[in-house]
């Protein structure tokens, strides 16, 4: 298969004329003038000129179409797999939130055996680990009654539940044996793959300065559930900023953090720190209406979701209803970032803070072939994903 006649977004995140043979699901060679011309017609897809981007990464994302990984069958991931391919994320970390731990553990096991045989819908490269070592002032939508403090031996029950697909595990730092896990997981052989990222979390400043160099990667929703910046308690998010080897995600839909604060973020980390995600969660892509997420009841009025617990000045915001392309369009449409810059925090930087960046996350010879084709307006045309168009 060759995809003609399009504006690739290559490896080096730039525009170029040109066209994309692919083999085997694999991108076997990019050509930016002529192509070969020994290939018969059936084989080319002419792509009029519209942009081809690399798929999108969504390194933090819960279930959508009314499903959750959390419930721990084939059926809900294949949902949300499938759900999200079409809207352009071609690869994912399934995330799994706190819960009772055989919860947790089923849902880790499901996930493994699901990507042993899925061969449409979004990749699943690995597993996110939200919890459940975290704080209860900070808990947001996870689950307070299975909150508990840093335990290695229970990790390691979910990561051989997982097949060792675990890529990333969010915690509290300021929690009991937190920092003892960060440096286990850190200097342990067998976790080389794995990261720790700060998340719902009332860690002071020197806490979590504590937390990096013990040797945490990243931190979980920027801003959402944690200390906030102040000029007397600079907090966790302070810490990060200042440390050029932290990754920051953010959710990036306009509810969850105000547009002027993901432009200060991204004035103060750049591009190669700045990791967007959905977080998304089981009403993605469903009506206003009642849900259930962790084991918590979720209004969803007008795209917003929230604990069903509160007035409407001070419920907790429950996760997002938006799929990768949205938060991309709204990056660009703020004036925040470039199209470039805006794909590649969609795409080659949460590839990188989950690892996965050999594989994935570029349009680079040797990588999974997961493209796009979307028009000027960044309207999407086309999946390429599995070695075939999708629609």
């Amino acid at each position: 298969m060759i995809l003609s006649n399009g504006k690739i977004l290559n490896e080096d995140f730039k525009f170029i004329d040109g066209s994309i043979f692919i083999e085997n699901g694999v991108i076997q060679n990019i050509y930016k003038d002529a192509m070969p011309n020994d290939y018969k017609e059936s084989e080319i897809f002419d792509c009029q000129e519209n942009y081809i981007l690399p798929g999108f990464i969504d390194i933090h994302t819960h279930g959508a179409m009314g499903a959750d990984h959390l419930d721990g069958n084939i059926s809900s991931t294949k949902t949300i797999c499938d759900y999200f391919a079409k809207k352009g994320t071609t690869s994912i970390l399934a995330t799994v939130m706190t819960q009772a731990p055989e919860i947790m553990e089923k849902a880790c096991e499901n996930i493994s055996k699901y990507n042993e045989t899925a061969s449409k819908g979004s990749h699943i490269r690995g597993i996110y680990l939200e919890g459940p070592f975290f704080s209860e002032k900070y808990k947001g939508a996870q689950h307070p009654d299975f909150l508990i403090d840093a335990s290695i031996s229970f990790f390691m029950e979910l990561y051989k539940a997982s097949n060792k697909m675990i890529k990333i595990i969010s915690l509290a730092p300021e929690r009991n044996n937190s920092l003892a896990f960060i440096k286990e997981l850190n200097d342990n052989d067998e976790f080389l793959k794995v990261k720790v990222f700060l998340g719902h979390t009332e860690s002071n400043y020197e806490t979590a300065k504590q937390a990096f160099k013990a040797g945490a990667k990243g931190i979980t929703h920027t801003f959402n559930c944690m200390t906030p910046i102040h000029h007397r308690n600079p907090g966790v998010i302070t810490a990060a900023i200042e440390d050029s080897n932290i990754f920051c995600e953010c959710v990036c839909d306009g509810i969850h953090v105000h547009p002027a604060m993901i432009k200060l973020l991204y004035k103060n980390v750049g591009k190669e720190r700045f990791v967007t995600i959905s977080d998304s969660i089981r009403p993605a892509g469903l009506p206003n209406g009642n849900y259930d997420s962790g084991g918590q009841s979720v209004i969803v009025e007008d795209g917003l979701a929230y604990l069903d617990k509160g007035n409407s000045e001070n419920r907790t915001i429950a996760g997002s209803t938006v799929c990768m392309l949205d938060c991309v369009k709204n990056l660009i449409k703020w004036n925040i970032m470039s199209v470039e810059e805006a794909v590649y925090s969609a795409s080659a930087m949460p590839a990188k803070a989950a690892g996965i960046y050999d594989v994935c996350g570029s349009i680079s010879i040797g990588k999974s072939a997961d493209l796009l084709i979307v028009d000027k307006g960044f309207d999407l045309k086309r999946v390429f994903i599995n070695n075939k168009f999708l629609n």
